[in-house]
């Protein structure tokens, strides 16, 4: 690559892309995802601000955040339950939800709430009818 600057859709960032897309491990590190494709984690962190516009550490955390963002949207589960699931357990509520609204810019409760709003309008403008809310939250064993 001598001095050449580097071609939009780098390979080597669209195979990290691939493979956090098929199989987003909760752990991975930036020194993990460098040696999967051969680079230092300088020229992998440059690489991502430039392909993406974000900083790896940031880009790694809303790859964490997916699931959580997929329980909030689809289950009834508390945040403290999603956290359990989503492999979070560890971390304390109120570290978690300060997390949750660096990357995502609202806390998961105001996820959901926005979430849930924006689809009954969705589902109001195609003129269908509302969905029926269940009466009690589902039970904590459901794994979806």
């Amino acid at each position: 690559m001598l001095g050449l600057p580097p071609v939009k859709g780098d390979l080597r960032i669209e195979s990290i892309l691939d493979f956090l897309k098929r199989d987003p491990p909760a752990a991975v590190t930036a020194e993990e995802l460098a040696q999967s494709v051969n680079l230092s984690v300088s020229r992998l962190r440059h690489l991502i601000k430039q392909e993406l516009g974000i900083s790896l550490g940031r880009f790694l955390r809303s790859k964490q955040l997916e699931p959580v963002k997929r329980l909030l949207r689809d289950s009834y589960l508390s945040v403290k339950q999603i956290m359990k699931v989503a492999g979070f357990a560890e971390v304390e509520e109120s570290s978690f939800v300060r997390g949750f609204r660096k990357i995502c810019g609202v806390t998961p409760g105001e996820f959901r709430r926005l979430y849930r709003a924006a689809e009954r309008c969705r589902r109001l403008k195609k003129g269908l009818p509302k969905v029926a809310q269940p009466e009690k939250p589902m039970n904590s064993d459901c794994r979806l």
